[in-house]
């Protein structure tokens, strides 16, 4: 798998055992469905932040521009509180929020599978956040982070975000997802 170039996310959720914020970076996220809006991860039974992920109610999948290599370092790492000396919020479902992330996904668990060694998650998207211009992704190949050549980096938002607000409310415009019922 090191040979597969992929993006980064750091993950966060609230700790079962003590309800402070706890967090993962992960490789392994892709969207199930559109209608529901089902997007899906996967957890190391090993991570030490598994036990909290596995027992979440709601998560937050934040989505990472080549400017966030610190909290992909931080989030890669085993440690207890990945959260400190951060600015983050109060997301959906109490998740922690990392402000000014390429997009982030606020979920509530939906479905849980074994995976193996690994935990697969299937998430709910109950609120989407992106920025209004898209920076250069973070990507990871091969052991270490990678660069898209300038010429084939996508400089607008608008473009990147097209398709994406086209899930959101045209009439409010709040992040939150469009619904029947919205």
């Amino acid at each position: 798998m090191r040979r597969w170039l992929s993006s980064l996310r750091c993950l966060g959720a609230r700790s079962d055992a003590d309800g402070g914020p706890v967090g993962v970076t992960a490789s392994s996220f892709n969207m199930v469905s559109l209608e529901p809006p089902l997007m899906r991860w996967s957890v190391a039974r090993r991570a030490y932040s598994y036990v909290s992920f596995a027992a979440a109610s709601h998560f937050a999948v934040h989505v990472l521009d080549a400017a966030h290599r610190g909290p992909s370092d931080r989030f890669s790492r085993a440690s207890t509180d990945k959260f400190a000396d951060l600015r983050w919020e109060i997301g959906m479902g109490g998740v922690p929020v990392l402000p000014g992330m390429a997009a982030t996904f606020e979920c509530e668990a939906e479905h849980r599978y074994d995976g193996g060694d690994h935990l697969i998650m299937v998430g709910r998207v109950v609120r989407l956040t992106i920025p209004a211009v898209a920076e250069a992704p973070l990507l990871f190949h091969r052991g270490r982070y990678a660069a898209l050549a300038q010429d084939e980096i996508l400089a607008t938002g608008r473009a990147a975000g097209a398709n994406t607000s086209a899930m959101l409310c045209p009439a409010c415009r709040t992040g939150d997802l469009m619904t029947s019922s919205h």
